[in-house]
């Protein structure tokens, strides 16, 4: 989980417990679109397992995120509209 080990290198266990318990899992199927281009999100999303590709909003592809890669941090932190659209690639959690 490259990604989010930077984001909550300086957390203790009570700050990771109250991320905890403030979190919710979700599970997507293959081509779920997790983020949409231009939408605000009230939240951070965390890759547990699986893969998702990231695109613009004419479709193409800019990334593939896996297993502890985070995405929507930018647009939640900075309170604008996302600026990509995200889609899972097989199973998501």
């Amino acid at each position: 989980m490259k990604s989010s080990l930077i984001m909550f290198e300086n957390l203790n266990d009570g700050d990771i417990a109250l991320l905890i318990k403030a979190s919710q899992k979700i599970i997507l199927n293959s081509g779920d679109t997790i983020v949409e281009y231009g939408q605000s999100y009230m939240g951070v999303f965390i890759i547990l397992e699986g893969q998702c590709k990231v695109m613009t909003d004419t479709g193409i592809q800019l990334d593939i995120l896996d297993a502890g890669d985070i995405l929507g941090e930018v647009s939640y932190i900075e309170g604008r509209t996302t600026l990509a659209r995200v889609v899972s690639i097989g199973n998501l959690s």
